[in-house]
């Protein structure tokens, strides 16, 4: 037998020299041999091993696919479990919440109902959405003006709007009195609420059509002490006669901020009495918080001669139209009427004769 080269199962594989009949493996090859050859045999074995193991391979990578698809098809199964039952009992404790969220809605509006009388359900008919959304606006503008005039009420109580001011009773000095601030109505200070009150008491008479000055308001302690002396020396030096007309300093209420002095012209005279303008303010002052503070016919209680024009702020318009309504001064109504000795000597200079 001739003897076979090194890389003859090279040569056998690439050229195809080998046949490999069904009855047992021979070959027919270049070097004329026929018996059988135990290298094809265990080519042979290696390439059929090799097939096995790739159609093992095949099956079981078959199987893995086949597993991982059951795998996914239970995933989603359960995922689907999962988000069914989550999905069930958040909407049962929804259900529940609004359950109770409704009963507890009830609860709060059975006693508001029990007030009212039960009417015969055929009687009931829906309000009309114009009628019930008018009666939510006007319950709204009827708390917010219950809310504004308690603060307003709680304001304006401030027991220094009602201090009575005259020579028995001096405030200190760089007295101003409730908030302590001043406020500008038409170029003339005033205290902050009394302020406020005089802008809307000057927009009610001017409504009317008439006109009216607002000429005289806050004053510092030096402007009035000023105004005494200057009042000492027109009257010829005569202190209390000069007192009767343009208050001591500290003695007046125009230094508190609370007092107003009203005019048509510009003059203060007691003609003013007579004018539409001043019968409107006597008449209305006290729906503003203000009273008329000098009365006719009370210049004895007050000390300052009669002053149509002078009109002092109390506070609420209650205080102001029972003070007014009851027909007496500050001094009176409060129980502050002036001492014997600072009034005595300025008897003769007091009209009595009203």
């Amino acid at each position: 037998m001739a003897e076979r080269p090194q890389n003859e199962r090279i040569i056998r594989e690439t050229t195809g020299s080998y046949r490999f009949p069904r009855g047992g493996i021979g070959h027919v090859g270049p070097y004329g041999v026929n018996e059988q050859d135990p290298d094809i045999i265990r080519f042979e074995n290696s390439r059929e091993q090799v097939t096995r193991l790739r159609r093992k391979e095949e099956k079981t990578e078959a199987k893995r696919s086949r597993n991982r698809g059951r795998f996914a098809l239970v995933a989603l199964v359960i995922a689907a479990l999962i988000l069914g039952f989550g999905g069930s009992f958040l909407f049962a404790h929804g259900v529940r919440t609004a359950h109770a969220g409704k009963a507890a809605e009830e609860m709060e509006v059975v006693p508001v109902a029990a007030e009212a009388p039960a009417e015969p359900a055929e009687a009931e008919e829906a309000a009309p959405a114009e009628e019930t959304v008018s009666a939510a606006e006007a319950a709204a503008e009827k708390n917010e003006e219950s809310e504004a005039a308690a603060v307003s009420a709680a304001v304006n109580d401030d027991p220094s709007y009602t201090r009575v001011i005259n020579r028995s009773y001096p405030i200190p000095e760089n007295y101003i009195a409730g908030s302590g601030r001043l406020s500008s109505v038409e170029g003339i200070e005033l205290e902050s609420e009394a302020a406020k009150a005089m802008e809307q008491m000057l927009k009610g008479l001017r409504d009317t059509g008439m006109s009216i000055q607002l000429v005289s308001g806050y004053r510092s302690d030096d402007y009035q002490r000023g105004l005494y002396e200057r009042q000492i020396n027109k009257q010829g030096g005569n202190k209390e006669k000069a007192a009767t007309i343009s208050a001591v300093p500290m003695t007046s209420e125009h230094q508190a901020g609370l007092a107003a002095d009203l005019s048509v012209d510009g003059t203060l005279e007691t003609s003013f009495s007579q004018t539409e303008q001043g019968k409107w303010l006597e008449k209305h002052c006290m729906e503003y918080g203000y009273i008329l503070r000098y009365p006719p016919g009370k210049e004895i209680v007050t000390g300052i001669i009669y002053e149509p024009w002078h009109f002092r702020y109390v506070g609420s318009p209650a205080t102001a139209s029972a003070i007014m309504s009851s027909g007496q001064t500050m001094e009176e109504y409060y129980g502050k009427t002036l001492k014997p000795e600072d009034i005595d000597a300025y008897r003769p200079y007091l009209n009595e004769s009203y």
